[in-house]
């Protein structure tokens, strides 16, 4: 587990695979860059300093809560832009530091210790599916190729969502050629 000033730190092009506990001090909307990536700012902070940290993909739409303290658990890495260092992560899980459920509904693999209701796992399968569509075409794979490839995504992303499944396995599954 790496504190904000470890991550700061990291030669470029380094990953971490944990960073935490932080606190989530603000956290702004999730937007769409001009490449079409999905992406959400927030500022977390511990006992090593402050930082902002841009969430991208399926991680944009966590839903964080202000002044909660949180695991993050995934591809972390730093961003360099104009000459400021930030903390960037894609596909990374949020979890309570209190050891509580994990508060993830973005489109990473986590178990869950609590039942979910239908609509949440509806929607948690929809994201999943239009992130693998999108990812599938910023491959500059064609429209109709992608289309036959997400016709299974909602029965992975419940596998995935429920830790039966990892990302590597769903992309071996889904590919149908």
């Amino acid at each position: 587990m790496s504190t904000i000033h470890q991550t700061l730190a990291l030669p470029p092009k380094g990953t971490a695979l944990a960073l935490g506990p932080v606190k989530v001090s603000a956290k702004y909307p999730a937007d769409t860059t001009t490449n079409g990536k999905r992406r959400r700012n927030i500022m977390v902070s511990d006992s090593s300093g402050s930082s902002k940290m841009t969430l991208w993909g399926g991680a944009a739409d966590l839903p964080l809560v202000d002044g909660t303290t949180y695991i993050f658990k995934g591809k972390i890495g730093i961003n360099e832009y104009n000459g400021n260092t930030s903390i960037s992560a894609e596909n990374v899980v949020a979890e309570p530091a209190d050891g509580s459920v994990s508060s993830n509904t973005g489109a990473a693999a986590t178990h869950t210790t609590k039942r979910i209701d239908a609509v949440e796992l509806a929607n948690h399968m929809a994201r999943f599916t239009n992130h693998y569509y999108q990812g599938l075409l910023e491959q500059g794979i064609s429209k109709e190729v992608a289309e036959r490839c997400i016709l299974n995504a909602p029965q992975f992303a419940a596998q995935w969502f429920f830790g039966e499944k990892y990302p590597d396995e769903v992309e071996e599954e889904a590919n149908p050629f």
